[in-house]
Protein backbone atom coordinates (compact mmCIF):
# COMPACT_ATOMS: atom_id res chain seq x y z
CA UNK A 1 0.00 0.00 0.00
CA UNK A 2 1.00 3.47 -0.80
CA UNK A 3 2.47 5.87 1.81
CA UNK A 4 -0.23 8.21 0.75
CA UNK A 5 -2.93 5.52 0.85
CA UNK A 6 -2.04 4.56 4.00
CA UNK A 7 -2.15 8.61 5.30
CA UNK A 8 -5.85 8.40 4.25
CA UNK A 9 -6.74 5.61 5.92
CA UNK A 10 -5.26 6.77 9.06
CA UNK A 11 -7.37 10.22 8.60
CA UNK A 12 -10.23 8.53 8.08
CA UNK A 13 -9.85 5.73 10.67
CA UNK A 14 -8.69 8.82 13.49
CA UNK A 15 -11.93 10.74 12.84
CA UNK A 16 -14.62 7.90 13.15
CA UNK A 17 -12.70 6.52 16.64
CA UNK A 18 -13.06 10.32 17.99
CA UNK A 19 -16.75 10.51 16.85
CA UNK A 20 -18.03 7.21 17.94
CA UNK A 21 -15.53 6.68 21.20
CA UNK A 22 -15.90 10.46 22.71
CA UNK A 23 -18.03 9.29 25.35
CA UNK A 24 -15.37 5.97 26.34
CA UNK A 25 -13.82 6.94 29.41
CA UNK A 26 -10.48 5.74 29.75
CA UNK A 27 -9.65 7.46 33.43
CA UNK A 28 -11.62 8.93 36.13
CA UNK A 29 -9.75 11.31 38.17
CA UNK A 30 -10.92 14.52 40.71
CA UNK A 31 -14.67 14.56 38.88
CA UNK A 32 -12.95 14.30 35.38
CA UNK A 33 -13.68 12.08 32.69
CA UNK A 34 -10.15 11.35 30.49
CA UNK A 35 -11.99 10.09 27.21
CA UNK A 36 -10.68 8.39 24.15
CA UNK A 37 -11.75 11.95 22.23
CA UNK A 38 -8.98 13.96 24.39
CA UNK A 39 -6.53 11.87 24.10
CA UNK A 40 -6.32 11.29 20.13
CA UNK A 41 -7.57 14.80 19.87
CA UNK A 42 -3.55 16.06 19.35
CA UNK A 43 -3.08 12.91 17.46
CA UNK A 44 -5.68 13.97 14.89
CA UNK A 45 -4.71 17.03 14.21
CA UNK A 46 -1.09 16.41 13.79
CA UNK A 47 -2.87 14.13 10.95
CA UNK A 48 -5.16 16.18 9.28
CA UNK A 49 -3.52 19.68 9.70
CA UNK A 50 -0.78 21.41 9.07
CA UNK A 51 -0.52 23.45 12.35
CA UNK A 52 0.28 27.07 12.08
CA UNK A 53 4.00 28.43 12.27
CA UNK A 54 2.00 31.72 12.87
CA UNK A 55 -0.89 32.83 14.15
CA UNK A 56 -2.97 35.64 12.69
CA UNK A 57 -3.52 39.17 14.56
CA UNK A 58 -6.69 39.07 14.45
CA UNK A 59 -7.26 35.42 16.32
CA UNK A 60 -4.71 36.44 18.52
CA UNK A 61 -6.64 39.30 19.77
CA UNK A 62 -9.88 36.92 20.12
CA UNK A 63 -8.28 34.31 22.14
CA UNK A 64 -6.61 36.86 24.21
CA UNK A 65 -10.04 38.40 25.16
CA UNK A 66 -11.73 34.93 25.72
CA UNK A 67 -8.66 34.12 28.30
CA UNK A 68 -9.31 37.14 30.44
CA UNK A 69 -13.03 38.14 30.06
CA UNK A 70 -14.38 35.69 32.31
CA UNK A 71 -11.92 36.54 35.05
CA UNK A 72 -13.55 40.07 35.23
CA UNK A 73 -16.23 38.43 37.43
CA UNK A 74 -13.46 37.36 40.18
CA UNK A 75 -16.26 39.06 42.51
CA UNK A 76 -18.67 36.59 42.23
CA UNK A 77 -16.65 33.69 42.98
CA UNK A 78 -17.44 31.32 45.62
CA UNK A 79 -15.71 28.82 44.97
CA UNK A 80 -12.19 29.01 43.19
CA UNK A 81 -11.61 25.37 42.26
CA UNK A 82 -15.18 25.16 40.87
CA UNK A 83 -14.28 28.30 38.68
CA UNK A 84 -11.04 26.43 37.75
CA UNK A 85 -12.73 23.36 36.69
CA UNK A 86 -15.01 25.21 34.13
CA UNK A 87 -12.68 27.60 33.57
CA UNK A 88 -9.86 25.47 32.52
CA UNK A 89 -11.62 23.48 29.94
CA UNK A 90 -12.82 26.47 27.99
CA UNK A 91 -9.37 27.45 27.28
CA UNK A 92 -8.52 23.84 26.08
CA UNK A 93 -11.64 24.13 23.90
CA UNK A 94 -10.92 27.66 22.57
CA UNK A 95 -6.79 26.83 22.10
CA UNK A 96 -7.58 23.72 19.90
CA UNK A 97 -9.87 25.98 18.12
CA UNK A 98 -7.30 28.76 17.53
CA UNK A 99 -4.91 25.98 16.49
CA UNK A 100 -7.10 24.55 13.98
CA UNK A 101 -8.55 28.25 12.56
CA UNK A 102 -4.42 29.17 11.72
CA UNK A 103 -4.10 26.02 10.20
CA UNK A 104 -4.06 24.24 6.49
CA UNK A 105 -6.21 20.91 6.59
CA UNK A 106 -3.96 18.10 5.15
CA UNK A 107 -7.05 16.01 5.15
CA UNK A 108 -8.66 16.26 1.43
CA UNK A 109 -12.25 17.02 1.05
CA UNK A 110 -13.09 13.46 -0.37
CA UNK A 111 -11.22 11.71 2.67
CA UNK A 112 -13.21 13.50 5.41
CA UNK A 113 -16.76 12.90 3.23
CA UNK A 114 -15.40 9.24 3.35
CA UNK A 115 -15.27 9.50 6.88
CA UNK A 116 -18.58 11.36 7.73
CA UNK A 117 -20.21 9.10 5.20
CA UNK A 118 -18.78 6.10 7.05
CA UNK A 119 -19.61 7.48 10.11
CA UNK A 120 -23.49 8.14 9.10
CA UNK A 121 -23.59 4.43 8.12
CA UNK A 122 -22.15 2.84 11.35
CA UNK A 123 -24.32 5.06 13.38
CA UNK A 124 -27.42 3.89 11.64
CA UNK A 125 -27.07 0.61 11.57
CA UNK A 126 -25.57 0.15 15.30
CA UNK A 127 -29.10 2.14 16.32
CA UNK A 128 -30.75 -0.55 14.25
CA UNK A 129 -29.33 -3.11 16.09
CA UNK A 130 -29.26 -1.66 19.56
CA UNK A 131 -32.72 -1.36 19.06
CA UNK A 132 -33.11 -4.97 17.77
CA UNK A 133 -31.04 -6.62 20.65
CA UNK A 134 -32.70 -4.48 23.47
CA UNK A 135 -36.06 -4.13 22.63
CA UNK A 136 -36.80 -8.01 20.90
CA UNK A 137 -33.35 -9.81 22.74
CA UNK A 138 -34.55 -7.62 26.28
CA UNK A 139 -30.70 -7.79 26.22
CA UNK A 140 -30.11 -4.16 28.36
CA UNK A 141 -27.01 -4.68 28.71
CA UNK A 142 -26.41 -3.46 24.92
CA UNK A 143 -27.87 -0.24 26.07
CA UNK A 144 -24.95 1.11 27.28
CA UNK A 145 -22.00 -0.49 24.87
CA UNK A 146 -19.08 0.87 27.09
CA UNK A 147 -20.92 0.11 30.54
CA UNK A 148 -18.79 1.06 33.49
CA UNK A 149 -16.24 3.10 30.64
CA UNK A 150 -19.52 5.31 29.60
CA UNK A 151 -18.29 8.88 30.21
CA UNK A 152 -19.98 10.68 33.36
CA UNK A 153 -22.49 7.22 33.74
CA UNK A 154 -23.98 5.23 31.98
CA UNK A 155 -27.85 5.38 31.47
CA UNK A 156 -30.37 3.13 32.74
CA UNK A 157 -32.54 1.72 30.04
CA UNK A 158 -35.96 2.05 32.38
CA UNK A 159 -35.28 6.15 32.34
CA UNK A 160 -36.27 6.20 28.73
CA UNK A 161 -39.34 4.67 26.59
CA UNK A 162 -38.38 1.46 24.88
CA UNK A 163 -38.01 3.45 21.84
CA UNK A 164 -35.12 6.12 22.42
CA UNK A 165 -31.98 4.49 21.34
CA UNK A 166 -28.68 6.16 22.54
CA UNK A 167 -25.99 4.96 20.48
CA UNK A 168 -22.61 5.29 21.92
CA UNK A 169 -23.54 8.02 23.78
CA UNK A 170 -24.69 9.88 26.89
CA UNK A 171 -28.39 10.03 26.16
CA UNK A 172 -30.92 10.43 23.70
CA UNK A 173 -30.60 14.12 22.51
CA UNK A 174 -26.85 13.51 22.36
CA UNK A 175 -26.75 11.28 19.28
CA UNK A 176 -29.49 13.02 17.91
CA UNK A 177 -26.76 15.59 17.91
CA UNK A 178 -24.55 13.73 16.07
CA UNK A 179 -26.87 12.95 13.46
CA UNK A 180 -27.21 16.36 12.63
CA UNK A 181 -23.56 17.25 12.92
CA UNK A 182 -22.93 14.53 10.37
CA UNK A 183 -26.08 15.84 8.16
CA UNK A 184 -24.72 19.15 8.26
CA UNK A 185 -21.39 18.34 7.83
CA UNK A 186 -21.79 16.04 5.00
CA UNK A 187 -23.64 18.99 3.42
CA UNK A 188 -20.76 21.43 3.82
CA UNK A 189 -18.93 19.24 2.40
CA UNK A 190 -20.99 18.31 -0.87
CA UNK A 191 -22.87 21.92 -0.97
CA UNK A 192 -25.88 20.24 -1.96
CA UNK A 193 -28.62 17.56 -0.02
CA UNK A 194 -28.52 14.27 -1.05
CA UNK A 195 -31.64 11.78 -0.48
CA UNK A 196 -28.91 9.21 1.52
CA UNK A 197 -27.84 11.67 3.65
CA UNK A 198 -31.46 12.71 4.23
CA UNK A 199 -32.85 8.96 4.24
CA UNK A 200 -29.76 8.19 6.86
CA UNK A 201 -30.78 10.31 9.01
CA UNK A 202 -34.12 9.89 9.12
CA UNK A 203 -33.58 6.22 9.89
CA UNK A 204 -31.66 7.41 12.61
CA UNK A 205 -34.04 9.71 13.77
CA UNK A 206 -37.00 7.02 13.95
CA UNK A 207 -34.49 4.92 16.13
CA UNK A 208 -34.07 7.73 18.60
CA UNK A 209 -37.43 9.79 18.78
CA UNK A 210 -35.09 12.84 20.09
CA UNK A 211 -37.45 15.91 20.12
CA UNK A 212 -34.18 17.87 19.78
CA UNK A 213 -33.62 15.62 16.86
CA UNK A 214 -36.94 16.40 14.87
CA UNK A 215 -36.81 19.70 15.38
CA UNK A 216 -33.28 20.64 14.14
CA UNK A 217 -33.84 18.38 11.32
CA UNK A 218 -36.93 20.20 10.11
CA UNK A 219 -35.21 23.84 10.80
CA UNK A 220 -31.69 22.39 9.19
CA UNK A 221 -33.38 20.89 5.75
CA UNK A 222 -35.91 24.01 5.39
CA UNK A 223 -33.08 26.04 5.27
CA UNK A 224 -31.24 24.22 2.73
CA UNK A 225 -33.85 23.58 0.55
CA UNK A 226 -34.77 27.35 0.62
CA UNK A 227 -30.83 28.59 -0.04
CA UNK A 228 -30.91 26.32 -2.97
CA UNK A 229 -33.47 28.39 -4.81
CA UNK A 230 -32.06 32.13 -5.99
CA UNK A 231 -34.12 34.97 -6.45
CA UNK A 232 -37.56 34.71 -7.76
CA UNK A 233 -37.30 31.10 -7.36
CA UNK A 234 -36.57 31.33 -3.28
CA UNK A 235 -39.85 34.00 -3.19
CA UNK A 236 -41.79 31.33 -4.98
CA UNK A 237 -40.94 28.35 -2.64
CA UNK A 238 -41.58 29.93 0.25
CA UNK A 239 -45.07 31.29 -0.57
CA UNK A 240 -46.05 28.08 -1.95
CA UNK A 241 -44.35 26.01 1.07
CA UNK A 242 -45.85 28.83 3.60
CA UNK A 243 -49.56 28.14 1.84
CA UNK A 244 -48.92 24.12 2.14
CA UNK A 245 -48.31 24.87 5.80
CA UNK A 246 -51.28 26.67 6.79
CA UNK A 247 -53.71 24.00 4.60
CA UNK A 248 -51.53 20.61 6.16
CA UNK A 249 -51.44 22.43 10.03
CA UNK A 250 -54.70 20.97 11.21
CA UNK A 251 -53.48 17.58 10.54
CA UNK A 252 -49.62 17.56 11.82
CA UNK A 253 -49.20 20.64 13.99
CA UNK A 254 -50.35 18.20 17.53
CA UNK A 255 -48.66 15.67 16.80
CA UNK A 256 -45.07 18.00 15.97
CA UNK A 257 -45.87 19.73 19.23
CA UNK A 258 -46.31 15.91 21.12
CA UNK A 259 -42.97 14.60 19.02
CA UNK A 260 -40.74 17.78 19.53
CA UNK A 261 -42.12 18.31 23.40
CA UNK A 262 -42.94 21.89 22.63
CA UNK A 263 -46.70 21.19 23.97
CA UNK A 264 -44.32 20.50 27.59
CA UNK A 265 -43.39 24.76 27.20
CA UNK A 266 -46.78 24.93 29.98
CA UNK A 267 -46.26 22.59 31.64
CA UNK A 268 -45.36 23.65 35.53
CA UNK A 269 -42.90 20.44 36.41
CA UNK A 270 -39.81 19.36 35.51
CA UNK A 271 -39.31 18.37 31.68
CA UNK A 272 -36.59 18.68 28.96
CA UNK A 273 -38.63 21.85 27.23
CA UNK A 274 -38.58 23.59 30.86
CA UNK A 275 -35.13 23.28 31.32
CA UNK A 276 -33.87 23.59 27.79
CA UNK A 277 -35.79 27.26 27.68
CA UNK A 278 -37.98 28.30 30.29
CA UNK A 279 -35.12 27.86 33.23
CA UNK A 280 -32.58 29.18 31.33
CA UNK A 281 -34.09 32.59 29.96
CA UNK A 282 -35.31 33.25 34.12
CA UNK A 283 -32.03 32.51 35.22
CA UNK A 284 -30.38 34.78 32.32
CA UNK A 285 -33.14 37.82 33.60
CA UNK A 286 -32.30 36.84 37.15
CA UNK A 287 -28.93 37.25 36.65
CA UNK A 288 -28.83 40.65 34.36
CA UNK A 289 -32.12 42.49 37.18
CA UNK A 290 -29.07 41.52 39.90
CA UNK A 291 -26.74 43.73 38.28
CA UNK A 292 -24.15 41.76 36.59
CA UNK A 293 -24.11 43.20 33.34
CA UNK A 294 -20.40 41.89 32.34
CA UNK A 295 -21.37 37.92 33.43
CA UNK A 296 -21.35 35.57 36.29
CA UNK A 297 -18.45 33.77 36.88
CA UNK A 298 -17.60 30.43 35.43
CA UNK A 299 -18.48 27.17 37.75
CA UNK A 300 -20.57 29.59 40.38
CA UNK A 301 -23.95 29.08 39.70
CA UNK A 302 -25.23 26.28 42.00
CA UNK A 303 -25.79 28.41 44.94
CA UNK A 304 -28.62 30.72 42.85
CA UNK A 305 -30.03 27.48 41.19
CA UNK A 306 -30.60 26.34 44.60
CA UNK A 307 -32.06 29.13 45.46
CA UNK A 308 -33.72 30.03 42.39
CA UNK A 309 -35.99 27.28 41.29
CA UNK A 310 -38.47 24.76 43.35
CA UNK A 311 -39.14 22.72 40.42
CA UNK A 312 -35.13 22.29 39.51
CA UNK A 313 -34.55 21.44 43.07
CA UNK A 314 -37.28 19.02 43.07
CA UNK A 315 -36.01 17.17 40.28
CA UNK A 316 -32.19 17.08 41.66
CA UNK A 317 -30.83 19.08 38.62
CA UNK A 318 -28.02 21.29 39.20
CA UNK A 319 -27.21 22.58 35.49
CA UNK A 320 -28.38 24.74 32.77
CA UNK A 321 -29.10 22.96 29.71
CA UNK A 322 -29.23 25.87 27.57
CA UNK A 323 -25.34 26.98 26.40
CA UNK A 324 -26.61 30.09 24.86
CA UNK A 325 -28.18 31.08 27.81
CA UNK A 326 -24.78 30.20 29.42
CA UNK A 327 -23.21 32.60 27.05
CA UNK A 328 -25.38 35.50 28.48
CA UNK A 329 -24.65 34.56 31.75
CA UNK A 330 -20.80 33.89 31.69
CA UNK A 331 -19.58 36.97 29.60
CA UNK A 332 -22.72 39.47 30.41
CA UNK A 333 -24.15 41.56 27.65
CA UNK A 334 -20.83 41.37 25.12
CA UNK A 335 -22.12 38.12 24.48
CA UNK A 336 -25.46 39.75 23.08
CA UNK A 337 -23.06 42.00 20.77
CA UNK A 338 -20.64 39.08 19.87
CA UNK A 339 -22.80 37.04 19.13
CA UNK A 340 -24.98 39.69 16.80
CA UNK A 341 -21.55 40.55 15.04
CA UNK A 342 -20.79 36.78 13.66
CA UNK A 343 -24.34 36.07 12.46
CA UNK A 344 -24.10 39.16 10.36
CA UNK A 345 -21.13 38.23 9.02
CA UNK A 346 -21.63 34.61 7.99
CA UNK A 347 -25.20 35.35 6.83
CA UNK A 348 -23.26 37.83 4.41
CA UNK A 349 -20.97 35.00 3.04
CA UNK A 350 -21.72 31.96 1.03
CA UNK A 351 -25.14 29.46 1.31
CA UNK A 352 -22.74 27.55 3.33
CA UNK A 353 -21.63 29.61 6.15
CA UNK A 354 -25.53 30.35 7.10
CA UNK A 355 -26.26 26.83 7.27
CA UNK A 356 -23.36 26.89 10.09
CA UNK A 357 -24.01 29.42 11.62
CA UNK A 358 -27.84 28.18 12.39
CA UNK A 359 -26.61 25.08 12.69
CA UNK A 360 -24.67 26.21 15.96
CA UNK A 361 -26.82 28.17 17.36
CA UNK A 362 -29.34 25.18 17.24
CA UNK A 363 -26.80 23.51 18.88
CA UNK A 364 -26.09 25.56 21.38
CA UNK A 365 -29.54 25.99 22.78
CA UNK A 366 -29.94 22.69 23.35
CA UNK A 367 -27.19 21.92 25.82
CA UNK A 368 -25.18 23.21 28.37
CA UNK A 369 -21.73 21.39 27.58
CA UNK A 370 -20.84 24.24 25.15
CA UNK A 371 -17.22 24.00 26.98
CA UNK A 372 -16.56 20.37 27.08
CA UNK A 373 -14.15 19.36 24.56
CA UNK A 374 -16.33 16.34 23.47
CA UNK A 375 -19.18 18.92 22.32
CA UNK A 376 -16.73 21.50 21.22
CA UNK A 377 -15.18 18.61 19.09
CA UNK A 378 -17.91 17.58 17.14
CA UNK A 379 -20.48 21.07 17.15
CA UNK A 380 -17.31 23.11 16.36
CA UNK A 381 -13.99 21.80 14.98
CA UNK A 382 -15.73 19.10 13.01
CA UNK A 383 -18.09 21.34 11.04
CA UNK A 384 -15.24 24.14 10.78
CA UNK A 385 -13.31 21.92 8.88
CA UNK A 386 -15.79 20.97 6.60
CA UNK A 387 -16.95 24.23 5.93
CA UNK A 388 -12.95 24.74 5.36
CA UNK A 389 -12.83 22.10 2.71
CA UNK A 390 -16.14 22.18 0.90
CA UNK A 391 -15.73 26.15 0.05
CA UNK A 392 -14.80 26.27 -3.48
CA UNK A 393 -17.57 25.71 -6.13
CA UNK A 394 -18.70 22.00 -7.06
CA UNK A 395 -21.48 20.93 -9.00
CA UNK A 396 -23.39 17.60 -8.56
CA UNK A 397 -25.87 16.63 -10.82
CA UNK A 398 -27.17 13.56 -8.43
CA UNK A 399 -28.21 15.54 -5.98
CA UNK A 400 -32.30 15.84 -3.95
CA UNK A 401 -30.61 19.47 -4.33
Amino acid sequence: MRHWEISYTRQILLTIVLVIFQHFTLVRFGGYDLTVLLVLLPVWMLNCVELPKRFSLNSLLWYGFFLLYPLINFYTFHSVAEFLKTYLQFVLCITFFLLLYNSRPIINRDVLLKAIVSLQYILTIFLVTQYIVVIFLHQDWFYNPWGMFSWKYPLPREEYNFYRMKGFFLEPSYVAFVVFTLLTCRYLLERRLSWKNLLLACIALIMINSSFGILSFVVIVTMMTVLRFKGKQRIIFIITASVLLLVLAPFFLENFFRLTKLDNLNAESYNSAYTRWIFPMNMVIHIFSSGFYTGFGMGQLDPIINDFDLIIIQSEESGISNSLALILIYFGFSAILILGYLFYRFFKGPDAAKVLIVYLLICLANTGAFNTIEFFFTAFMLPYICFKLGSHEVKYNNGVL
